[in-house]
């Protein structure tokens, strides 16, 4: 499986009104999104690796760089060479960085809704491309369809959610930085040993996942 690569992913914006109305909350609970808030006046702004990526999908495509993503399946152009991927989610090793700038080109309309980050297991040793920089850690599957246990219970439930109260998580909460990631392996690996304490929580192999940003996406 590959260790580390590439993911398009929506941009907070994007998933926070897609999921705002799901919560219809008025009142801070975590960093949930509000109905009555922007997400500028968020402290936190997810940017983590639970952001609905980019697929290979033919059958209900969001745009067309997922359609343009199954061409590149079917031309057997995932592979060492040009795109690693896994078997349900992609984690993209674009060797030919041409082939990135050729999806965004395929995301017509949805452009501005997407953007790229690299991902790697945390602790391992790999190159990182020119530009990207570090912003935090997160425990997640890594594999498979990425899932967040930090994501799901503080930022943008989808899944198993949190408590209704919005205090089981909360000395956690506060650690995370305006990223919604943790700034040590040492506190997501705190983080997820105290998440699956609770029955309800969402049980699976996890992985601390460092998260890359490009310096230019970065807003100070």
């Amino acid at each position: 499986m590959q260790d580390q690569g590439f993911l398009i992913v929506e941009k907070y914006e994007s998933l926070y009104e897609k999921y705002k109305e799901r919560y219809s909350l008025n009142s801070y609970c975590y960093a949930i999104p509000r109905i009555d808030q922007l997400p500028k006046d968020y402290r936190i702004q997810y940017r983590g690796i639970d952001r609905d990526c980019l697929t290979p999908n033919n059958i209900n495509p969001r745009n067309p760089a997922e359609i343009r993503l199954s061409e590149l399946e079917s031309q057997k152009r995932f592979g060492h060479d040009d795109i690693f991927y896994d078997e349900i989610y992609p984690i993209l090793d674009f060797i030919d960085m041409n082939l990135l700038d050729e999806m965004y080109s395929w995301l017509e309309n949805d452009k501005s809704k997407f953007e790229t980050i690299f991902v790697k297991k945390a602790e391992i040793s790999c190159e990182i491309p020119n530009l990207y920089k570090s912003v935090g850690f997160e425990p997640s599957y890594f594999y498979t369809d990425h899932f967040s246990a930090s994501c799901d219970c503080m930022l943008i439930p989808r899944w198993h959610g949190t408590d209704e109260e919005g205090t089981l998580f909360l000395n956690y909460f506060k650690q995370l930085n305006s990223f919604g990631l943790f700034n040590s392996i040492e506190i997501a690996k705190e983080f997820i040993q105290y998440y699956l304490s609770f029955d309800w929580t969402e049980r699976g192999d996890y992985y601390i996942t460092e998260v890359f940003l490009n310096e230019e996406d970065i807003i100070a």
